[in-house]
């Protein structure tokens, strides 16, 4: 295995390659994802994927249909009304990567509370007759994925092997390596990254790999494109961050678990869904406000006139999933499970991990009595989280998805916490108005509710914060404790199980 020093040389050896006179922007997506879950459009469409990504982008993501052409899937998306990340509405991809759980000492496991997702534009130049290249925006209906879900070991002369590392935010400066790190603590968190290809044949928008029509450089430390590749498209690079500090881990042993049952982080990936407007993307190429000297090398994307216009501070907005895509098994996050959603048993090579041949469609699901979708009675519609600076809730929604699901997690005295599983905070009875948001992250007496049973397998919930039931407005359909009776429907909830469904 290569020593972490060397690492640093190479990836730092590639972003020599960005000139001065290259262009170079980020976007930046919320740490709130579009969509958890086991849809992915690329590799299994219109079926269920064989583990947990997590998507950020247009908010037309979805499972699409396995008769679906890349054009058709494009067109769709691009319709997007808003999208989780940072310019809208010129881009509405979907980017994912496999999410990031936690391994505790009884073998049971957590997912990790995420960060942000952030990703680079690069562009890489080449020697000799490829020193200037002819950059070219990604055409309406591209995709790709990079890395391999498989991979569980390590490849010095492997260029894609290169392209995944991890970076130990830790209290003092540290390198970065190619697998999970064991003998660092992440008190300022655990970066996932991995560079995608950046030159393609020029004539297919997928491959049955999803991955043959592009390739990366010919060497780790170059930026020469194949001859069988020789159209260069911007050069991907993804920051996925988690929070991790919270967790035991840096002594030698190694905790974390990749969503589809890598042990090692070998076995990363990242989705890419292309959903730019081609002829924005091909001016920002070479609008040279967008050079990387003018966007203090990425971050400050409004010093690029082409895409100043398009920047949302905060790209998570009112933005959430445009449709229902089902499927809403367990994600553990306030609790833990015995096993990874889909068909993933850990493993941790050298030996590449086996697939499962029929990822099953839905795995393992507590009872309605801990986990439920709410559904007023009042309005007929179910509960969901609101935007990511209220997180209000509201009872207005037609759809079931993570942001309708909540786990009640028990506390003492018959209280219980309820946890949302698309924001993964818990509702507390302390939001703007004193109505219930879905936006804290521990449990106080401000966030712990008791379930009351009433006729007609429906209940009432008490907020201990003041003793009162939670009552559906009238007039905004928000939710607030503040009827000291059950005066009829407005406090009155139906327990719905998510048991999934097909995609």
């Amino acid at each position: 295995m290569r020593g972490p020093s060397i690492v640093v040389a190479c990836i730092l050896l590639i972003f020599a390659q960005v000139a001065i006179g290259a262009p170079l922007f980020k976007v930046f997506c919320s740490g709130r994802p579009l969509y958890r879950g086991r849809a992915d459009t690329i590799v299994t469409p219109g079926n269920v994927s064989g583990h947990v990504h997590k998507v950020s982008g247009g908010s037309n993501f979805g499972p699409a249909t396995a008769s679906a052409t890349p054009l058709q899937v494009y067109n769709d998306l691009i319709k997007s009304p808003c999208t989780t990340c940072s310019l809208n509405p010129v881009d509405l991809s979907a980017y994912w990567h496999p999410d990031l759980f936690y391994k505790w000492p009884n073998g049971s496991l957590s997912l990790i509370r995420s960060g942000g997702l952030t990703v680079y534009y690069l562009f890489r130049a080449g020697k000799g007759a490829q020193a200037n290249p002819n950059w070219k925006a990604f055409p309406p209906g591209f995709r790709m994925v990079a890395g391999n879900s498989l991979r569980r070991s390590y490849n010095a002369s492997s260029v894609a092997d290169n392209a995944v590392t991890f970076a130990c935010l830790s209290t003092t400066p540290g390198e970065e390596t190619h697998e999970f790190p064991t003998n660092r603590f992440c008190k300022n968190g655990l970066r996932l990254q991995i560079h995608f290809p950046q030159c393609w044949d020029g004539v297919n928008l997928d491959s049955p790999t999803h991955n043959t029509h592009v390739s990366y450089p010919t060497s780790p430390d170059g930026g020469d494109c194949p001859s069988t590749h020789p159209v260069r498209i911007p050069n991907l690079f993804f920051e996925a961050f988690y929070t991790v500090g919270d967790y035991p881990h840096g002594d030698g042993t190694q905790p974390f678990v990749l969503a589809n049952g890598d042990g090692t982080g070998y076995g990363f990936h990242g989705d890419f869904l292309n959903g730019w407007n081609a002829t924005v993307l091909q001016a920002a190429i070479s609008d040279p406000t967008c050079q990387s000297n003018n966007t203090s090398f990425g971050n400050n994307v409004k010093n690029c006139l082409t895409l100043a216009p398009y920047v949302q501070n905060t790209p998570e907005g009112n933005c959430s999933l445009n449709r229902d895509i089902g499927l809403n098994e367990f994600i553990p996050a306030g609790a833990t499970s015995p096993t990874l959603p889909g068909c993933n048993p850990i493993t941790y090579g050298p030996a590449a991990a086996t697939p499962c041949s029929s990822p099953p469609a839905q795995t393992y699901q507590p009872s309605v009595t801990t986990r439920f979708h709410l559904k007023s009675v009042s309005t007929g519609k179910y509960v969901r989280a609101g935007a990511l600076d209220t997180q209000v809730l509201t009872a207005d929604s037609l759809k079931t998805t993570y942001w309708e699901t909540f786990t009640a997690v028990p506390y003492d005295a018959g209280y219980v916490g309820l946890l949302n599983d698309g924001t993964l905070e818990y509702l507390s009875a302390g939001g703007p108005n004193a109505g219930l948001t879905a936006s804290r992250g521990s449990v106080s007496d401000w966030e712990l509710f008791q379930l009351v049973a009433q006729a007609n397998n429906r209940v009432a919930i008490i907020a201990k914060r003041n003793g009162k039931y939670v009552t559906v407005s009238s007039l905004d359909k928000t939710i607030a404790p503040t009827s000291t009776t059950v005066a009829g429907d407005a406090q009155l909830f139906e327990l719905v199980s998510p048991n999934g469904g097909s995609l």
